[in-house]
C-alpha cells in the first residue's frame, strides 16, 4: 500500500470530523447571534440541514432566493444552514482580529533595568 493512500486514509476522517465541529460552532454560534440581533422573528434552519440537499426543483425567478432561504413545502421559509453557519464563523473571526487589534495597540510592559555606566564596562572573562 503506497504511503500516499495511507495518509490519505488517515487524514479523510480527521478532515471530516473538524469539518463537523466547525459547523457546528458556527451554527451554534451563528443562530444565537441572529436569534439575538432578529429578537428571534428569523426562522433558522436546523444544523442538519447543513449536510443535506434540497431536493425540491427551483423556478428561474427563485433561484436568487433560493441561495439564502430554505424552502419547504407548507412551512416558511427559513435562513439556510450554510448561511448561519457562515455568519457564525464570521463573528469568530471578528472577535478574533478585534482581540488581536486591541492586544497589539497595548505596549509590551518591560521590566524596569538599571542602566549600567559605560566607564564601567568591563569585558567578562578576561583578567
Amino acid at each position: 500500500m503506497p504511503a500516499d493512500e495511507v495518509i490519505g486514509a488517515i487524514i479523510a476522517p480527521v478532515a471530516t470530523i473538524v469539518g463537523y465541529v466547525f459547523g457546528a460552532l458556527g451554527h451554534l454560534t451563528g443562530s444565537a447571534f441572529l436569534t439575538i440581533i432578529t429578537l428571534g422573528r428569523l426562522d433558522l434552519a436546523p444544523l442538519d440541514a447543513l449536510f443535506e440537499e434540497n431536493r425540491f426543483r427551483k423556478k428561474k425567478q427563485d433561484v436568487i432566493s433560493s441561495i439564502f432561504w430554505r424552502h419547504q413545502p407548507g412551512k416558511r421559509r427559513a435562513l439556510k444552514a450554510g448561511w448561519v453557519c457562515f455568519v457564525g464563523l464570521l463573528l469568530w473571526v471578528v472577535i478574533g482580529v478585534g482581540t488581536y487589534q486591541v492586544l497589539k495597540s497595548q505596549p509590551a510592559e518591560v521590566p524596569d533595568m538599571p542602566v549600567e555606566a559605560e566607564d564601567d564596562w568591563k569585558p567578562t572573562g578576561i583578567d
